[in-house]
């Protein structure tokens, strides 16, 4: 099953975690100015997708769906950010990577503009699809070589290191504001992983990229306890913890 790193943790509610198979790690960006067909930069909150096409991909119909059968939707995140899409993850399962050994890897910005122009606020998934722009297609081979060697390219594929499956469940016990941001203290960690966490001003709007000041190691044992420092999202949040 493909996921984007896990479900949910919710304020100070329990925490689940990914990466538990040698997963397939996708990391896909664009470097920008991104911009619709019509010459304007890409607003804030639109979506990007990721798709996988055996061959060339072909397109996207209007309701979201793609003109081919073969071609599949990995994810599709409305992230798009100062005319770009940041550095985002999907991971596929273990289970599933055979499938995209061959064929390649596309980046594609989505046009979801209403009539006034403007993108649905917090929405899961677009409604309505006016146009596409495929930004970069790369191979499977090239993606995980770019990857391996530090190469710069809009789509990197790694495999994630397999997490034992005695590993303990990490679990948000406390929340604290300080200033602009929250204190989270979460325990049931392992000193072997680091840890982060996603957040969102919604569950369905939770993302997958880090958002802690900084990562951090797990603690010396499941009892112990380490702080991730994260961004508030307005006067209320929704946040899970995720692997590093």
């Amino acid at each position: 099953m493909k996921k984007l790193i896990c479900g949910l943790a919710i304020a100070s509610a329990a925490a689940c975690f990914a990466g538990e198979q040698n997963d397939l790690r996708v990391t896909f960006s664009t470097k920008g100015t991104d911009k619709y067909a019509d010459g304007s930069t890409v607003r804030d909150g639109e979506f990007y997708a990721l798709v996988w096409s055996p061959a060339t991909f072909q397109g996207f119909k209007a309701d979201g769906s793609t003109v081919s059968k073969d071609d599949e939707v990995i994810a599709t995140v409305p992230f798009a950010k100062g005319g770009r899409l940041p550095l985002t993850l999907a991971e596929i399962d273990a289970a599933e990577a055979s499938k995209y050994e061959e064929g390649a890897f596309s980046v594609v910005l989505l046009d979801t503009r209403n009539a006034a122009g403007e993108v649905e606020a917090d929405a899961k998934a677009p409604s309505a699809v006016n146009g596409y722009e495929t930004t970069a297609t790369v191979s499977l081979e090239e993606a995980a070589a770019s990857a391996s060697l530090g190469v710069d390219s809009a789509v990197k594929v790694s495999v994630t290191s397999a997490v034992p499956a005695d590993a303990p469940k990490p679990v948000i016990t406390g929340v604290k504001k300080e200033g602009d941001f929250l204190i989270l203290t979460v325990k049931g960690t392992a000193a072997y992983l680091r840890y982060n966490v996603a957040g969102g001003a919604t569950p369905d709007a939770i993302g997958t990229a880090g958002t802690a000041e900084a990562p951090k190691d797990g603690a010396a044992s499941a009892e112990d306890t380490i702080e991730l420092k994260v961004p508030a999202e307005g006067s209320s949040g929704f946040y899970k913890v995720i692997r590093n």
